[in-house]
């Protein structure tokens, strides 16, 4: 290295640049201008670095701090290089000058990277002026500041001087202001953001219960609790949810205040946020008052408008307040209503008003209403109004002329009242009133539908049509009316070309079956169309101008008798709900006229049926009387023959059973039309009732030479009946065929099983059935002959017994018959099972097999207010060896029974003064008379009959005559002890 380095130094074989040529020295001054120039250079770049660093050392954050050492380091190196240039002159270190130029041109390079490197960040440096001109903003900026917080210094003194004279200001109105909250009426409270007390006036104190020392900085809802007054359940309180929503709020009215004593006061509260100058909410404040004192005055107030609007409203009134100077005229809203405008659509003239009047009436109104305020009166008037619907009603105006200090008038106030249903009800009550008074003289079906349909044109309708029910029960036009007869007759020919469909909705027909009434109150040409058959027929029809339409069925009794159609054309009259319930009044009366009329035309026919049956029935008594009479006197007369003396009691005997089954048949009737009669059903053999029945009627057979066959079903054939039921009606049957069937005519009784029936059929060769008979021959007391010399023809009971104990039985009858002279059939149709009838073993008992055996020697007492009753009776009885004794009323049968001490007593009920029943109380009250054996013995036969002596204590109930069997097995029982 050393060696390196003095190398450099060493100079040998370079000349000094002196010697370098003659130049040099011939022209000394070349050289030195050389040098000094060289000398200045090397010093102007030895400089510079100096102030580089100078400068580096002075400004710490300078940037690009190395480039500019950099760029110190290269013009140090440059100034080396010509300062060796001058030194050259004289020592010519030519090496070490050489390296001082490579280090210099390393250096410099080496800076022209550094300075590509910076060169875009020094590029978009700003320029000096610009830095210059930012200096002198900032200067300016500066001093701007300083004068602004100079004068910012002066306003903040300005304004601490204004904040203490506004400090003393907001004093002064928070002493003032809470002077204020103490004096007013209304409760106050304010609240901090959290809800808390802060202020508390007096009357919020007087209404809270608490003190304002008490209640600072308690919770709100502890001093204030609100609940609802209709479900007692606390309320969220109205400062809290303003201070949640930074928005006012009201309470609802229903606020319930709950103070500190637990009194209970109705409120009306509101609260609101609590603002600062810049808006933050800072806390609420809450205005409350007790609302007692005004909930009577409202409830007061709303009573009074309630009664009002009752008032008028149950009155269909309004109230108008005319002013005359301007016209206008002012009315409460629902005199809208009443004149048949919608809502909000009055005029509010009286030129308006004018226009709703009828045109008819118009002047009258006007006359009416000129002449009160000419002479300052008052004014009543009636008019009418067409409805927007066509519609006319009535109205009555009062009103009174109000006058000023000058006495010209000022106002008209007054009322208006519909008096529509006033109107329509008496000209409704005139109608029906009209209407009753025709229908009152009511003679057949065409006259009275007729005078109906007279009667509604032109009062309810313009056309009246009216259509009856048949024979066929097919619909037939009776009537069409109209005041117009040119119309009527163009009506009538579009009758005679068309008929109306009589499927179409709405249509009579359908009235008639579906016995519902129709209303239209706008007829449509859809409606037209469905009833005219054709577009020719659609025109015809359309051209009577029909606008609405009524319908009603006229019923009696659930059957149609018609349908009497109202329809409005020129009228422009729209029918309504009124309307319908006034055709419908007028349909039920014509009904009840009607039906009225039918049922005189029964109840004459009855009476005359009545008549006729009590004559019947007296002719069937008095028919038996006589053989049991002359049978009687033949029993009594001398000398009569034993065989004689048997057969006129044979005589007596069957006239006495004809009586007992004609009056058990009356009696059979009179239960089953009151629901009084009980069948005891059982499983019974169809051809035994037969041949019961057969052997009843037998003598009735024989006696009329009839030819009677029988024929019976080849396989046993059951059914479940009332055996006893069952027999009597093939008994009456058979005795009908009997009866009304010529001597030798033939009689047929057949039974077959025809399904889940049992049929039975008798049929005859007799007098026949007429075809106007058939219809009413199960009726009560109908007979198809009623001529005398057929005494054997009943009193008309037969067959409505026989009808009515088929359909106790579930079953049917009818009767049949081609005609008069030519015989008749019925035919019973019996259900041959029945789930609901236990089977059970029958219970006869015929005299036969009553016992031969003597009875028991009872001793009897008889007790009869008829004493040919008792002493018959006592005769029978002493026949069978019994001691007997009679009595004729009830005191000296008690007497008498505790002197004899009897162990049976025959008791008649119906005794005059003490009946029967009375008299068994008393002896069962008797210790003697206790366990003595009572029967009765009465003509009282019905359920209720049993029941009353057997609450009385009597043992047994005999119905009067009493059959021989009967007699025999009370006799023959044994005797309790």
């Amino acid at each position: 290295m050393l060696d390196i380095v003095t190398r450099l130094f060493d100079t040998s074989g370079f000349p000094a640049r002196w010697q370098c040529g003659s130049g040099w020295t011939d022209n000394p001054s070349l050289g030195w201008l050389h040098i000094l120039s060289d000398l200045a250079v090397w010093a102007a770049y030895f400089a510079i670095p100096g102030i580089l660093v100078f400068f580096i050392l002075r400004k710490r954050d300078l940037p690009f701090r190395m480039v500019f050492l950099l760029f110190g380091a290269f013009i140090l190196f440059c100034g080396t290089t010509h300062l060796m240039e001058a030194i050259i002159f004289w020592w010519p270190a030519y090496r070490l000058a050489g390296v001082i130029k490579l280090l210099t041109a390393l250096v410099s390079w080496a800076t022209i990277f550094a300075l590509i490197q910076v060169a875009p960040t020094a590029l978009a440096m700003r320029s000096p002026e610009a830095l210059e001109r930012e200096i002198k903003a900032r200067q300016l900026a500066e001093d701007a500041l300083r004068q602004a917080n100079a004068e910012l210094e002066q306003r903040v003194a300005e304004r601490t001087a204004e904040l203490t004279r506004v400090n003393l200001i907001v004093q002064n109105e928070r002493e003032w202001f809470r002077t204020t909250l103490a004096s007013v009426g209304d409760a106050v409270i304010a609240t901090d953001t959290t809800g808390h007390v802060r202020f508390l006036n007096p009357a919020a104190e007087l209404l809270t219960g608490w003190k304002p020392h008490e209640a600072e900085g308690k919770s709100l809802a502890d001093v204030l609790r609100i609940v609802n007054e209709d479900t007692g359940q606390s309320v969220e309180n109205p400062a809290l949810r303003a201070l949640r929503e930074g928005s006012a709020v009201e309470l609802s009215d229903n606020a319930l205040l709950i103070a500190r004593d637990g009194t209970e006061r109705p409120i009306d509260d509101s609260a609101a946020p609590i603002r600062d100058s810049i808006g933050v909410v800072s806390g609420a404040v809450l205005v409350f008052r007790d609302v007692t004192e005004r909930r009577q005055q409202d409830q007061s107030l709303r009573e009074n408008e309630t009664r009002l609007r009752l008032a008028l409203e149950a009155g269909h009134m309004g109230v108008f307040d005319r002013n005359l100077h301007t016209n206008e005229v002012q009315w409460t809203d629902n005199l809208e209503a009443i004149l048949g405008l919608a809502p909000n659509t009055f005029g509010k003239t009286f030129e308006a008003f004018r226009n709703l009047v009828h045109p008819d009436d118009r002047q009258a109104v006007e006359e009416t209403v000129q002449r009160a305020i000419d002479e300052r009166s008052k004014y009543e008037i009636e008019f009418r109004s067409i409805w927007p619907d066509g519609s006319i009603h009535w109205y009555v105006s009062k009103a009174r002329i109000f006058t000023d200090s000058q006495g010209e008038p000022l106002r008209v106030v007054g009322v208006c009242l519909d008096v529509s249903e006033r109107k329509r009800s008496e000209e409704t009550s005139r109608f029906l009133s009209d209407a009753s008074a025709v229908l009152s003289a009511t003679v057949d079906y065409e006259s009275t539908f007729r005078q109906v349909a007279q009667l509604s044109v032109p009062f309810f309708a313009d056309w009246c049509i009216v259509d009856i029910v048949n024979k066929d029960g097919q619909l037939e036009r009776v009537a069409i009316v109209h005041q117009d007869p040119v119309k009527l007759q163009a009506a009538l020919g579009i009758k005679h070309r068309f008929e109306l469909r009589a499927d179409a909705p709405y249509s009579a027909p359908n009235a008639s079956r579906s016995g519902q009434s129709y209303l239209v109150s706008d007829i449509t040409d859809e409606m037209l169309a469905a009833f005219t058959q054709n577009a020719e027929h659609f025109q015809l029809m359309r051209r009577l101008n029909l606008k609405s339409y009524i319908a009603v069925p006229v019923v009696a009794r659930g059957k149609p008798l018609g349908v009497i159609s109202f329809l409005t054309a020129d009228s422009q009259r729209r029918y309504g709900a009124a309307d319908l319930a006034l055709a419908e009044d007028l349909a039920y009366r014509t009904g009840i006229a009607l039906d009225n009329s039918h049922l005189y035309q029964e109840l004459r026919e009855a009476d005359r049926l009545k008549d006729e049956f009590l004559a019947m029935l007296a002719h069937e008594l008095r028919n038996p009387l006589a053989p049991i009479r002359n049978a009687l006197f033949i029993i009594g007369s001398p000398g009569v023959e034993p065989q004689t003396t048997q057969q006129v009691l044979s005589i007596a005997e069957r006239q006495v059973q004809h009586m007992a089954r004609l009056l058990d048949d009356l009696l059979d009737v009179s239960r089953i039309s009151r629901g009084r009669i009980e069948l005891r059903k059982e499983t019974v053999d169809v051809a035994r009732v037969i041949q019961l029945a057969i052997e009843a009627v037998q003598p009735l057979v024989d006696e009329g030479h009839h030819e009677l066959t029988v024929t019976l079903p080849p396989q046993p054939t059951e059914l479940v009946a009332d055996p006893t039921r069952l027999e009597q009606i093939l008994t009456n049957l058979l005795n009908n065929a009997c009866k009304y069937t010529e001597p030798g005519g033939h009689i047929w009784l057949s039974a077959e099983r025809q399904g889940p029936d049992v049929v039975i059929r008798v049929k005859d060769t007799g007098i026949g059935i007429s075809q106007e008979m058939l219809p009413r021959i199960f009726n009560l007391f109908v007979q198809a002959d009623r001529q005398l010399d057929r005494s054997r023809g009943g009193v008309g009971i037969g067959l409505t017994l026989v009808r009515r104990l088929v359909e106790l039985h579930g079953g049917t009858i009818e009767a049949s018959s081609p005609g008069l002279g030519q015989g008749s059939e019925f035919v019973v149709r019996l259900p041959a099972t029945a789930t609901d009838i236990p089977d059970s073993k029958p219970l006869t008992t015929t005299i036969a097999e009553t016992q031969a055996s003597s009875p028991p020697a009872h001793r009897v007492l008889v007790v009869d207010d008829n004493p040919d009753a008792a002493n018959s009776l006592a005769i029978l009885i002493r026949m069978s060896g019994c001691e007997v004794v009679a009595a004729f009323d009830g005191p000296s049968a008690i007497v008498l029974a505790k002197e004899f001490l009897p162990t049976l007593i025959f008791l008649d009920i119906g005794m005059p003064g003490m009946d029967g029943c009375e008299v068994a109380r008393l002896m069962r009250q008797d210790a003697t008379l206790r366990n003595v054996q009572l029967v009765a013995v009465t003509g009282w036969g019905q359920p209720e009959d049993r029941e009353r002596t057997a609450a009385a204590g009597i043992d047994q109930h005999l119905v009067k005559p009493i059959e021989p069997a009967a007699l025999h097995k009370v006799l023959t029982a044994p005797r309790e002890t």
